[in-house]
């Protein structure tokens, strides 16, 4: 019995080190970079004409799941300039790769199985063949595992715009994230220069880098003729908890995803009074019944 217990605490001390040799250091990461967070006034007095300012923005689900705080949505938002010209923000999942995804809130949080509506190429058709850019939130799994297949499918490959910061600063989480995008087809450029980022041929497109939850989180914004969008990614998990200012829990932002949890709370509350701010509307990641409540539009 004495020699089980040994073995068991032996075991046990070995996860703990396994553990903390992972998580120390992305922890130790993503509190040392260097972010700064805009004025919202800066954001506010972004400008663009009319006539060269996206025309409309609409998204595509390729996933989601009931849970008991409402449903998670795993979408590639599309913005369409009057030309026809699109930029994609995250590119969602396959359905193989979506159903996996949901598998561990089905068993660990009695979240129902997930929905699979398919990859944004299946969804979209020959329309991808407009998608010219992509920008993603951030290097999680479930926002860019289905860019191989889009890129692959596209008749001329579209370009990945990053920041500095998502493109080289990976943990375990995003690092693999960072090899689809090297692997992809398509052509890759990095956003360089000032606090807010344009995306040169793509005017009313920002990016800011934002840290918090990954190394490389992006907030975007985007400019059209009556509102300024906000997607801020997975800096929170629904617009409630911008509105209520809720972080995600210890166990969330510790020991499943290494966050900044100071950061994010400077980050909440700039979202927060932006989203009370008229003509501005933030829009998290995840939260598919704020977006489906809101004027942008689903397509199916």
């Amino acid at each position: 019995m004495k020699i089980f217990l040994y073995a068991v605490l032996v075991l046990l001390v070995l996860v703990v080190f396994a553990v903390g040799f992972v998580l120390v250091p992305a922890h130790l990461q993503i509190r040392n970079l260097d972010i700064e967070i805009p004025a919202l006034e800066e954001i506010q007095a972004l400008e663009v004409s009319e006539m060269d300012m996206p025309q409309v923005i609409t998204f595509v689900t390729t996933a989601e799941q009931g849970s008991g705080t409402g449903a998670i949505g795993h979408v590639g938002v599309l913005v369409t300039w009057l030309s026809g010209k699109q930029l994609l923000i995250d590119t969602g999942m396959d359905n193989e790769a979506a159903i996996a995804f949901g598998k561990p809130m089905e068993t660990l949080l009695g979240a129902d199985p997930t929905e699979a509506y398919g990859p944004v190429e299946e969804i979209l058709g020959e329309d991808i063949n407009e998608i010219e850019g992509i920008l993603f939130t951030h290097l999680h799994s479930d926002h860019t595992q289905g860019m191989t297949t889009l890129c692959a499918a596209m008749e001329s490959p579209a370009t990945i715009y990053q920041t500095s910061q998502q493109a080289e600063q990976q943990n375990h989480l995003t690092a693999g994230g960072q090899q689809l995008v090297d692997s992809s087809s398509c052509k890759r450029s990095i956003l360089n220069g000032e606090l807010i980022k344009s995306i040169e041929g793509f005017p009313g497109v920002f990016a800011i880098a934002a840290g918090g939850h990954t190394p490389g989180s992006t907030v975007i914004v985007v400019l059209t003729k009556n509102q300024t969008s906000i997607f801020s990614g997975d800096l929170t998990n629904a617009i409630a908890n911008v509105r209520n200012n809720e972080g995600k829990g210890w166990l969330y932002s510790n020991l499943i995803v290494p966050e900044n949890t100071v950061l994010l709370g400077a980050w909440r509350s700039w979202l927060k009074s932006a989203d009370e701010a008229e003509g501005l509307s933030v829009f998290p990641a995840h939260d598919i019944g704020h977006m489906r409540q809101s004027d942008i539009i689903e397509l199916k």
